[in-house]
C-alpha cells in the first residue's frame, strides 16, 4: 500500500500528543540562536613587502631589500570600526617569513586592531614569537589596510570593509632581549596582497539544518507508526 508521506506526516504530526513539546523546543532553539551575538568573521590575508628602512637596528635584523611574506588568519568581531579605534586581542594564526641567509619565521598567535585614521587606514598588530638574531628578536608585525573610506563615519561593518580593502604597508617591531628596548620599522616598498573571507558555516545555520532534518525524521517515524 502506498502512503502519501506529506499528508500522512502532517496528519500524524497534528494528531500526535507528542508534537507540542518538540514544536516548543524548535521554536525556543531558533529564538536563542537569533538572540545570540553574531559570530566573528574570519579573514585571511596574503601580503608581501620589501624592507627598505635604513634604521641600523632593524637592518641588523632584516637586511635592506629583504622581501617579507605574510600569511595570516584572524577574527574580526562584529561591529563598526569607528570608536574606539582599537579592539581587543583576537585569535590569529599564520606567519611572517623572510630569508636572512636562511629561512626566518615569525609565528603569529593573536591579533589586535591598534589604530585607524580618517583617511581610510586601519592598523592591525600581530603578536607572536620571532627568531633571535644577535641580541634582537621580532615581537610583532603589523599590517595596515586601506579600506577606502573614513572608518569613523561609515555605517559598514569592519569585517566587510577589511574584506574589500587593499594592503597599504607592513611593519615590524624588534626588541633588544638584553634591555627590553624596542625599535620599529616600516615595510612599504613593492607592497602587494589580498584579503579574503574564510568560508566557515555559521553555527546557527548548521543547527537550523539539523532541526529540519530531525523534524523530517520525526514525521516519517510517526507516519510509519500510524500505518502499521
Amino acid at each position: 500500500m502506498k502512503i502519501n508521506l506529506v499528508s500522512a506526516g502532517r496528519k500524524c504530526f497534528l494528531e500526535s500528543d507528542s508534537y507540542l513539546p518538540i514544536l516548543i523546543s524548535i521554536v525556543a532553539t531558533i529564538c536563542l540562536l537569533y538572540t545570540y551575538p553574531a559570530k566573528a568573521t574570519l579573514l585571511h590575508v596574503n601580503a608581501q613587502a620589501t624592507f627598505n628602512n635604513d634604521f641600523v637596528i632593524s637592518t641588523n635584523y632584516i637586511p635592506l631589500g629583504t622581501v617579507v611574506n605574510a600569511s595570516v588568519t584572524f577574527d574580526v568581531p562584529p561591529g563598526l570600526p569607528a570608536t574606539p579605534a582599537t579592539s581587543g586581542v583576537v585569535p590569529s594564526t599564520g606567519t611572517f617569513e623572510w630569508d636572512n641567509g636562511g629561512p626566518q619565521v615569525f609565528t603569529v598567535t593573536s591579533a589586535q586592531q591598534v589604530g585607524a585614521v580618517d583617511t581610510g587606514l586601519v592598523d592591525y598588530s600581530f603578536y607572536g614569537t620571532g627568531p633571535i638574531v644577535g641580541n634582537y628578536q621580532s615581537t610583532l608585525f603589523g599590517i595596515t589596510f586601506d579600506i577606502g573610506t573614513n572608518p569613523f563615519t561609515t555605517t559598514s561593518q569592519l569585517a566587510d570593509l577589511l574584506a574589500g580593502s587593499t594592503i597599504d604597508s607592513l611593519d615590524m617591531q624588534v626588541t633588544n632581549i638584553n634591555d627590553g628596548s624596542e625599535y620599529g620599522a616600516v615595510l612599504n616598498a613593492n607592497v602587494s596582497g589580498a584579503v579574503a573571507v574564510d568560508s566557515v558555516p555559521e553555527p546557527r545555520t548548521l543547527v537550523l539544518v539539523g532541526l529540519g532534518l530531525l523534524s523530517l525524521v520525526y514525521i516519517r517515524y510517526v507516519s510509519r507508526g500510524q500505518s502499521a
